[in-house]
Formats: C-alpha cells, structure tokens, sequence
C-alpha cells in the first residue's frame, strides 16, 4: 500500500507558460535513492532528486515530466517546506495505518478467546466490535473496570444571596 499526500503549493512550479500548484507525494523508497544515486545527480542534489521521485503528481504535468532539473530550476524555498511537510504527512498516515493494523490484530486475539473467530468479527461494524471488547474489558478486569468508570461529582457551591 503506498501513503500518499496532496497539497497546494504556496508558490508554484511554472513550467511551459501554466503554474502547477496542486501536488501529490508518497513516501520515498530505497529504490528512490538508489535510483537517483545510479541516475549521476551529485551528493547535494539527493533530496531533490529523491522528491523529484516522490511527486506522483504535479498540476497537469505528466509523472515523467517532472524531473530533478525542473525542480532544481523552478523550485522555491516555500515550495520546498510544503513538500517536505507534504511527505511527512503522507508518513504519519503510515504510521497510523500500522497501529489501527495492530490494534485490530490485538482485538482478534482477545476476541478469539473467548470464541469470536476473525470472520464473524470482520462482519461487525465498529460499535458493535467496541461494545464486544468492552464486555471482554469487564471481564477480565472487574474491579479496574469500575473505577475507571466511576464518576465524580463536583462539590456544590453555596447558592449566593440574592440581591433586591
């Protein structure tokens, strides 16, 4: 699965009389940097080269279209941040998605002890899966269950006298 982020540039890449604002990127790959490495872009190009790689989509511009060269002539310093930003984005959605990933992984082993198989549980919307895991919570962990779930009332303040 590949994690991607879109963007409107503050600036813009202008190139063949149009301005490109809107911008997709993934995540960059070892392959990004081997290939950029293999490609002869110099050691202080790398970054640029690897985004180069990254942009899936540039405004109207086709994929092969946008290139190291184009950056490196067109690219400003704001640009550059909201891609930067654009890419760890598109990495906090990774990473996100790998611990919704755990933490559903961890509620079919919960769920399969006490005889839920992962199928009937695919077949749960998420309030129910959320009421089943906390009846399971219940369970096993009575008294912490409680206390968790207890609420507290705020002390009253003496009503003021009224002023006539």
């Amino acid at each position: 699965m590949t994690f991607t982020h879109s963007t409107t540039l503050p600036v813009g890449i202008y190139h063949d009389g149009v301005l490109h604002r809107e911008v997709t990127v993934r995540l960059a790959t070892v392959g990004d940097e081997i290939a950029v490495i293999e490609a002869g872009i110099p050691e202080s190009g790398t970054v640029v080269g690897i985004l180069a790689r990254c942009m899936t989509q540039l405004g109207t511009l086709a994929p092969e279209e946008i290139t190291y060269q184009l950056l490196c002539d067109t690219l400003v310093q704001e640009d550059y941040a909201a891609l930067h930003t654009a890419q760890l984005e598109a990495k906090k959605k990774a990473q996100r998605a790998e611990a919704r990933l755990r933490a559903y992984r961890f509620a079919l082993v919960r769920l399969g002890q006490y005889g839920i198989s992962a199928a009937h549980a695919r077949c749960l919307d998420a309030v129910a899966l959320g009421g089943l895991l906390d009846a399971i919570g219940r369970l096993e962990n009575p008294k912490g269950w409680r206390k968790s779930r207890t609420i507290k009332s705020l002390p009253r303040r003496p009503p003021s006298a009224k002023r006539t």
